[in-house]
């Protein structure tokens, strides 16, 4: 009896002491975990975003703060919600209402007008900085900025010149897209709207709303 009792004795310590192993080991584990999870968030932390892109999807759409290479910050709007390649879409135009006057001159483009949170221009100097870390809107090379009161195209038709009321990266032939143009409340039998050409093949169909934003290509 003496004996069993000695033998159970001895597998019941055997047994405290690997489950006390056992528990220490979990414990020294799950501390390396959470001294690498906190160390990883104090490098996440650390690293501001450069435009949309580095700001994860979860967060949600709204006004962020964002650091472009080589100067300041900037605060923007990030669409979040549009998740094509991946989302982190930075908005540089927005037109919903037409409350917000589109047709102004050189110094608000360049420097950006309206609210983010309503209708706005973010501004050719922001875009300039966001697109020069990215892809530098290719589409629009070597076609120059225009506003009412700097004209930097001649136009080969006269007729063009009267066609649009907003500024845009124009070029000397009429053109197919406007998205600063007049916001006109619906179908205009004139040119001079708020329009894309390519949507419904017509210079007159006026759109309501419209969106431009950029995405750094990774």
């Amino acid at each position: 009896m003496i004996d069993t009792l000695f033998v159970f004795l001895n597998v019941l310590i055997i047994l405290m002491v690997a489950i006390y192993v056992n528990h220490t080991e979990r414990l020294i584990l799950q501390l390396k975990e959470d001294v690498r999870k906190s160390l990883q968030l104090e490098r996440v932390s650390e690293e501001k975003p450069i435009d949309c892109t580095d700001i994860h999807v979860s967060q949600g759409s709204g006004i962020y703060t964002i650091y472009p290479k080589g100067i300041g910050r900037i605060n923007v709007y990030c669409d979040l919600d549009t998740y094509n390649n991946g989302g982190g879409w930075t908005v540089f135009q927005r037109r919903e209402t037409g409350e917000e006057d589109f047709n102004r001159e050189w110094i608000d483009y360049e420097n950006g007008f309206g609210s983010l949170r309503k209708e706005f221009w973010l501004g050719n100097s922001k875009l300039y900085i966001i697109t020069e870390q990215g892809d530098s809107l290719r589409r629009n090379n070597n076609r120059p900025f225009t506003t009412k009161d700097r004209r930097n195209i001649k136009f080969t038709d006269n007729k063009c010149e009267i066609y649009e009321e907003g500024p845009w990266w124009l070029q000397e032939s009429c053109f197919g897209a406007n998205l600063n143009g007049k916001y006109l409340k619906e179908k205009s039998v004139y040119y001079g709207g708020n329009y894309w050409y390519d949507w419904q093949k017509s210079y007159k169909v006026t759109l309501q709303k419209t969106t431009m934003m950029i995405r750094r290509i990774l």
